[in-house]
């Protein structure tokens, strides 16, 4: 295993970071602070984090756009993902803070759309003028002397508004060299494919195109990579979470919440778990272990 490939990536603490509130809708409160809930999403992931950054670390010297396939169940919780990779693993290993806007999860038009809605919208996240078109929009992206992250997520109903033609366009774009990045600057784009548990005409039409077009197009040095399909959360995971999170509140303080959270939310160590069934109780076990450091959980929602 190479020195930087490990099943926990976080690496120490970041400040000042928020997290997306979709997420946040997600907690039994409503109002989990920010960096609790952005701590829950530092369980497990190294098999889809890893190679993200190994591909970022190949592109180091000359930057580039990289479009990121996510395949997901709903339950494995897609955006708590790309809000880890964009507001503390790409922080913390390229660049720090102030190197990186994260556009957050944007919007996907409804009823199909156009390549051009989509940039008008990420022109909107980068307070660029109302008035740009399409080139004006290329043309100050690629003038950005900050790495830019976004995500968006097409699900099933989604796809079959218009038979995935704009997910098949925007990806095509994304590839094609028409959006450029800032000099040595990087562009991740994640486009996560939100599935349902069970097997339908469109799932499988999805999976076709995600094996058949973009699998291809992810060998080294390209423009795409495939993750693997988010997994599911064993006992060890949790356990190794424990110290991750310890890392993350720079805090020598551990509750017993936090302690014990592995032996009570998998008490059979071959038990596995989709990430929305623990994910209340990773959140809740965070913030009882910080109880004695408030500050550390200062509001975050924008």
């Amino acid at each position: 295993m190479p020195d930087n490939e490990v099943t926990q990536t976080f690496q120490g603490k970041v400040g000042n970071v928020y997290n997306a509130d979709t997420i946040i809708q997600n907690s039994s409160e409503g109002n989990v602070p920010g960096n609790a809930v952005l701590a829950a999403t530092l369980i497990n992931r190294g098999q889809q984090v890893n190679p993200i950054v190994r591909r970022l670390e190949e592109m180091q010297e000359s930057g580039g756009v990289l479009l990121v396939v996510v395949p997901s169940l709903h339950t494995d919780y897609p955006d708590a993902f790309t809000d880890r990779c964009g507001l503390v693993e790409f922080v913390v290993r390229f660049g720090g803070i102030g190197a990186w806007q994260y556009l957050q999860h944007r919007t996907w038009p409804d009823g199909g759309g156009t390549v051009e809605e989509i940039l008008r919208d990420l022109g909107s996240g980068l307070s660029f003028s109302k008035s740009y078109n399409k080139e004006d929009i290329e043309k100050n992206i690629a003038g950005l002397r900050q790495n830019l992250c976004f995500a968006h997520f097409v699900d099933e109903n989604d796809w079959g508004e218009d038979g995935g033609e704009l997910a098949k366009n925007w990806g095509h774009y994304l590839v094609s060299g028409n959006m450029q990045a800032g000099e040595r600057c990087f562009i991740v784009a994640f486009l996560c494919f939100v599935l349902g548990q069970d097997d339908s005409p469109t799932k499988r039409d999805i999976q076709r195109y995600i094996d058949n077009e973009l699998t291809a197009l992810s060998g080294p040095g390209g423009r795409v990579l495939v993750t693997k399909p988010l997994d599911l959360i064993r006992k060890k995971h949790a356990l190794q979470w424990r110290t991750t999170v310890r890392e993350f509140l720079d805090d020598s303080v551990i509750g017993t919440e936090l302690i014990s959270v592995a032996d009570r939310l998998f008490p059979d160590p071959s038990q596995q778990r989709r990430l929305q069934e623990i994910w209340d109780d990773l959140c809740d076990a965070v913030k009882a272990a910080a109880k004695c450091r408030p500050a550390q959980f200062a509001e975050t929602r924008r």
